[in-house]
């Protein structure tokens, strides 16, 4: 039975996949860092200074590998449940 706009029965739905925690640590980084710093922030002659990037690649690394740990971290409870 699917009393869903996706299609999918509620055990497809809540069924528990691992992830890539490459992908998805790039995902959230990606993601944290377009909200963080807005593209009008940057100068519009497309230069960028050192001192503009650093910060950004920082927050980059940081957001990066807090995603990858927690993925990590929730993929190893899912495989250990199974």
């Amino acid at each position: 039975m699917t009393d869903n706009k996706f299609g999918m029965s509620f055990s497809e739905i809540s069924e528990i996949r691992p992830m890539n925690p490459e992908t998805a640590a790039h995902n959230i980084a990606l993601a944290y860092i377009q909200s963080a710093f807005r593209s009008s922030e940057l100068p519009a002659d497309g230069y960028i200074a050192q001192d503009s990037i650093f910060p950004i690649a920082n927050v980059y690394v940081d957001a990066y590998n807090f995603a990858y740990n927690f993925i990590a971290h929730e993929n190893k409870l899912i495989d250990e449940a199974e």
